[in-house]
């Protein structure tokens, strides 16, 4: 798949999908660029490849496979969506679905245009300013902005507010365990413990992996699991296909606010409360993989992870993860806890710590 995903127009950049429809796994990714690096590949000439399948003819299948999927909505309750496209491929299948489903759509930045005029790809409260404004003004009931490529779905609810991507996930997570008691849900470790509180009290079990929507994906075809997500508003759906993909996660909270009858602001606020405070500290790339081995010498108090830097648990209701950026020369250190306040105080006190690792690694690099 030729994408940038979410980056700027001067950028693109290659996918490499398996057959299930999934990323492979970085280790196959590795065996597919020796092969083309060393030249042991066959070429092809231009009138040998196979014939391409018309867009058209995919998208109606796409759209099909979402509609059985997700089941349907209350029809009687025609729902009004302000979509966002982004400029992108989105368009071509995100108004068709809530459309199908009942809905009314307005469209935004609607027309396919690689140089993304209408704003930055990246679905970010900063990048929607504009389309936050024009919710109320359409009386519109909810929104929802894509990405470039459409993979992700971050919505806003009837005032304009852009809701954070766990919590949209939560309320995917407490539907589906509804319907599906018990059921293993995939998540980075980077998620927020509503969704283990939210699969705690409906009797389901969260798995956690590295930060990443590869890991996500391969991990659920590993154990068969059936949903996953990410906090940036990625959601995997095995029984559709277990990637992220905007246009399931649309249909998954048109249906929920369809039956539910609630407005999501409404049901946002249901959801347990809690903060996430995000920072990062300069560290030099040649050292990372020592810091990393001393951030895991640091102090425990409650459940460790390190599968992707370290999380731990703090008593009774917070969280630090300490991880290495795999695009910058930074770490990146997160927390989350029931106030603001605490959480500012949980990063600032393991920053301090990772300073002292950080400095200590360069004193004998």
């Amino acid at each position: 798949m030729i994408t940038a995903s979410h980056n700027p127009p001067e950028y693109n950049g290659m996918k490499v999908m398996g057959n299930r429809g999934v990323e492979l796994p970085h280790e196959e990714e590795v065996k597919i660029e020796r092969i083309f690096f060393q030249s042991k590949l066959k070429l092809a000439a231009w009138n040998q490849i196979k014939q391409p399948l018309p867009v058209s003819d995919k998208f109606s299948r796409y759209v099909q496979s979402i509609l059985e999927t997700v089941g349907g909505a209350p029809r009687q309750r025609g729902l009004k969506v302000l979509v966002d496209s982004a400029n992108a491929v989105s368009v071509l299948s995100t108004p068709t679905i809530i459309e199908k489903m009942g809905g009314e759509v307005f469209l935004v930045n609607g027309t396919i245009d690689g140089t993304f005029p209408g704003r930055m790809p990246e679905p970010t409260p900063e990048h929607l300013k504009e389309t936050s404004r024009l919710l109320p003004t359409l009386k519109a009931d909810f929104g929802v902005a894509h990405d470039g490529d459409g993979d992700r779905a971050v919505f806003l609810d009837e005032h304009g507010s852009v809701c954070w991507g766990d919590h949209t996930f939560a309320l995917i997570v407490r539907d589906f365990l509804e319907n599906y008691p018990g059921e293993k849900i995939v998540t980075p470790i980077s998620s927020s413990l509503i969704i283990e509180e939210i699969a705690e009290k409906y009797g389901g079990e969260v798995v956690y992996t590295p930060v990443g929507s590869v890991y996500v994906s391969n991990l659920m075809l590993k154990i068969n699991a059936k949903l996953g997500g990410e906090d940036n508003g990625g959601i995997f759906y095995l029984p559709h296909v277990a990637a992220r993909d905007g246009g399931i996660t649309t249909a998954m909270i048109y249906r929920i606010l369809a039956e539910t009858k609630k407005p999501l602001s409404r049901l946002v606020a249901e959801l347990p409360r809690s903060y996430i405070v995000k920072d990062k500290i300069a560290c030099p790339n040649s050292i990372k993989e020592r810091v990393t081995e001393g951030i895991r010498n640091l102090p425990r108090k409650g459940k460790v992870l390190d599968i992707d830097g370290l999380k731990v648990w703090i008593p009774p209701h917070s969280w630090i993860l300490i991880r290495a950026s795999g695009t910058e020369p930074v770490f990146r250190v997160l927390a989350e806890a029931p106030t603001k306040s605490m959480a500012l105080r949980i990063v600032r006190d393991y920053k301090t710590k990772l300073s002292h690792i950080i400095k200590s690694c360069k004193n004998h690099a």
